[in-house]
């Protein structure tokens, strides 16, 4: 059974409008964000806290009030540090390609020539209002939500021309294949999770030694290749245990843990509660 997708492919809002909303706090089953990407744009606005996050093969942390961008394509993961934010994610192609006014202009954006910045300067309320607009838009789907978001979505996109918000896309074969190398790494755990995986495994799948292959791996998630082996399933194991039905010695075998202590230790440490704890609290807040 596959939980989790490394390419996430969902459908966005609706066919006529694909842009969508998620408010994102602790309690929240997508609170801790596993490594993924996808093709549409993700802007995130962190509403309290700090959001640690690895994009392709840079790293960033993001504070309150704070606007980030991730451009289609894009790997990411985060670490969540008492955080609440809201993300909106959208197709930006869609809405703007088929408009003569637009498609030249953005014709870069599109064939990802340039991409935007992952941050804006600091200093720039005008962008920051024009994202609070839509960001309030999209979270109150009260009606005619649709043209008020794209209204100011098309502001915002004309005020980064403007001030030419954009960045082209430096050494794009050498650092497509680092991220293809880690997307090959990345998609094997997740297929392969349940199984026995060892560290030369995935340095073998990288085509680099186990000692710069560990290097390489931490810079790109903040985690050693055998700790994300048991991040990733300790993320599986905490979906399946939302299945009244189901034990968590079965949970634990099934996600690659052949000693149950090791697993309930590894589940604390993840989730600061032990997976029994875990399936109580989700009885009583889904009775």
């Amino acid at each position: 059974m596959k939980i989790m997708d490394l390419r996430e492919i969902k459908k966005r809002g609706y066919d006529e409008f694909p842009m969508e909303y998620y408010y994102i706090e602790p309690t929240d089953s997508r609170y801790s964000m596993t490594h993924h990407w996808h093709e549409e744009l993700e802007i995130i606005h962190v509403l309290d806290g700090t959001l640690k996050l690895s994009l392709d093969d840079n790293g960033i942390t993001v504070y309150k009030d704070d606007y980030l961008f991730i451009n289609g394509g894009t790997l990411h993961g985060g670490i969540t540090d008492n955080c609440i934010y809201e993300v909106i994610v959208f197709d930006f192609a869609y809405f703007f390609r088929g408009m003569p006014a637009f498609s030249k202009q953005l014709a870069p954006l599109f064939h990802q020539e340039v991409r935007f910045p992952n941050q804006l300067p600091a200093e720039d309320i005008s962008a920051r209002k024009m994202l609070a607009q839509i960001f309030k838009a999209m979270q109150s789907k009260e009606p005619n939500y649709e043209y008020r978001s794209l209204g100011f979505l098309i502001l915002l996109t004309g005020y980064f021309l403007d001030h030419k918000y954009y960045e082209p896309v430096e050494n794009k074969n050498a650092r497509e294949q680092r991220i293809k190398s880690i997307k090959v790494v990345l998609d094997y755990i997740e297929h392969n999770y349940a199984d026995p995986i060892s560290l030369e495994e995935l340095s073998a799948l990288a085509g680099m030694s186990p000692k710069y292959f560990c290097r390489f791996f931490k810079e790109m998630t903040f985690k050693t290749p055998i700790d994300y082996v048991n991040y990733y399933r300790i993320e599986v194991a905490s979906e399946k245990l939302k299945d009244p039905n189901t034990s968590v010695t079965d949970v634990a075998f099934s996600c690659g843990f052949n000693d149950l202590n090791y697993f309930i230790r590894c589940f604390k440490k993840y989730k600061e509660i032990s997976p029994k704890q875990y399936m109580l609290r989700l009885q009583k807040n889904h009775p």
